[in-house]
């Protein structure tokens, strides 16, 4: 097994995470071992903010010798760096750092472990971890998942620093009386191996992709079924204010770049990133099924997340009108009706005599009161209605049918 030590990284450095103005920093060439001294001989005591570095390659500014921290200026990423915190949602907390130390060292590959400014053991711990790889990487694949998942980290992995232009501050400690709470440990091996590592990543890529080919069928069959019972029970599902919304909404691609997503690719191998994503992943991708475009994203962050739509959507892949309503209207579905219907200049007359409709149905079949009430409702707000818009339709039925009675 080969040592790690001269493996050269391609890095950038830093000299704070906030900048005033854009954020430039200087592009090195440098070694492990060299990377190694810098973490193990320095610890900055202070405020948090300062200096740190980027371990990926930037496409140079102008001038030849800078880079800027934008995600679209990477080229490439050339170390596995990841944050370690507890899961938010569950409490767990990361393994002791020794403890990690020892598992990678026990699987071969090098690593450098220093915690971080806020580590306080023993209910927060944090550190971080730095492998080097043995080349660069595409630096959109999802390498820094799939060496979590190897040391069993996963769960508590910080997600919005798994994209290769994420800043990573250099050891600190914020003063004397938390010295002692901080270590680094250099754990020695080789590099990870960047062929292996590339084609996992790969394959986690493929499979994804192929989620979000199931979750746009799963989509079209549900809305499929949904019609069917629809044109079963006497309706037309022409007449929803959303089938008429929806031909006059730009192409979801439209949409998406409007509401300022990245886009990666061009036609159906296109992918996308929401603009807040701190993972950079391009997670989010277009399937169409019978003429009808459908996104499906696996960013969590991303609020077309399957855990991040509202409760009325009982799909997690979204037409146009559903990514509309949820960007636009904050996932107000009838405020999306309401106004998309304005100003579309779509009259409502067609919904309401399709209400008056089912309501003279079901009170001809003697339906309760309450079935008429529920129905009622409940089709007004397919159809794009309000509560109130149905209670003036059964108020005009019922003053003409006294009218009718004489």
């Amino acid at each position: 097994m080969r040592a790690a030590d001269d493996t050269p990284l391609q890095l950038a450095w830093f000299p704070t995470a906030f900048p005033d103005g854009p954020a430039f920093g200087d592009p090195e060439q440098t070694s492990w071992s060299n990377f190694c001294s810098i973490v193990s001989g320095f610890r900055r005591e202070g405020p948090k903010d300062g200096p740190g570095f980027i371990g990926a390659r930037f496409k140079l500014e102008d001038d030849g010798k800078q880079v800027r921290r934008l995600k679209a200026n990477l080229t490439s990423r050339s170390v596995i760096t990841m944050d370690l915190e507890a899961n938010k949602q569950t409490g767990e907390l990361p393994p002791w750092p020794d403890k990690l130390a020892a598992l990678i060292e026990s699987i071969g590959f090098a690593a450098v472990i220093w915690t971080s400014h806020n580590h306080c053991p023993p209910t927060n711990i944090r550190y971080r971890i730095v492998s080097p790889l043995s080349a660069e990487i595409d630096h959109d694949l999802p390498a820094v998942e799939i060496i979590a998942g190897d040391l069993g980290i996963a769960d508590v992995l910080d997600r919005s620093k798994l994209g290769a232009a994420s800043f990573f501050y250099l050891p600190s400690y914020s003063g004397d009386d938390t010295a002692d709470l901080h270590l680094e440990i250099i754990v020695p091996g080789r590099a990870i191996d960047a062929a292996q590592l590339t084609k996992r990543a790969k394959a986690l890529q493929e499979y994804r992709e192929a989620e979000a080919d199931k979750a746009a069928a799963e989509a079209h069959a549900k809305a499929a079924a949904r019609r069917e019972v629809l044109i079963a029970a006497g309706f037309d599902p022409d007449e929803s204010l959303i089938e008429k919304i929806r031909p006059k909404l730009e192409s979801l691609d439209q949409i998406l770049r409007d509401h300022g997503y990245d886009r990666r690719g061009s036609g159906t191998s296109a992918k996308y990133r929401h603009p807040a994503s701190q993972s950079g992943s391009y997670g989010a991708n277009i399937k169409t099924y019978i003429g009808i475009e459908r996104i499906y994203s696996h960013n969590g962050g991303d609020p077309l997340h399957a855990t991040q739509l509202p409760g009325w959507c009982t799909v997690t892949a979204v037409d146009a009108f559903d990514v509309t309503a949820i960007l636009d209207f904050g996932g107000d579905r009838k405020k999306a009706l309401r106004e998309l219907a304005e100003r579309y200049g779509l009259s409502r007359r067609q919904e309401r005599r399709a209400v008056a409709r089912l309501i003279r149905k079901l009170i001809r079949s003697r339906a309760s009161q309450e079935t008429v009430e529920a129905c009622a409702y409940a089709e007004g707000e397919r159809l794009g209605l309000t509560r109130d818009d149905v209670n003036r339709v059964a108020v005009w039925m019922a003053a003409r049918a006294r009218l009718e009675a004489g």
